[in-house]
């Protein structure tokens, strides 16, 4: 699944994916919310600086579809919120 930002949103998605990067799991996951449900939740290894980004992983066919199929909507207006998990 490829995601691509705006100018703003990459800077900003930079900056977020830097600083969870260095972290420990799960503190270093990136929850992907759509209407209050998180769709995906993938490890970020790395700034991701290029202005867009992949999700992989263990995906079987199924749902690789589904996520697909629910995040395949024209440019969605996106915020970016930091949250700190729990101990």
């Amino acid at each position: 699944m490829q995601l691509n930002f705006t100018p703003a949103g990459t800077t900003a998605f930079a900056d977020l994916t830097g600083r969870i990067a260095v972290l420990d799991s799960p503190a270093n996951q990136l929850a992907v919310v759509l209407d209050g449900a998180v769709l995906s939740h993938p490890a970020v290894q790395q700034a991701i600086t290029g202005g867009g980004a992949v999700i992989t992983g263990s995906f079987d066919a199924d749902e690789a579809k589904r996520l697909a199929a629910q995040l395949a909507t024209p440019a969605l207006p996106a915020d970016l919120h930091p949250v700190t998990p729990s101990p």
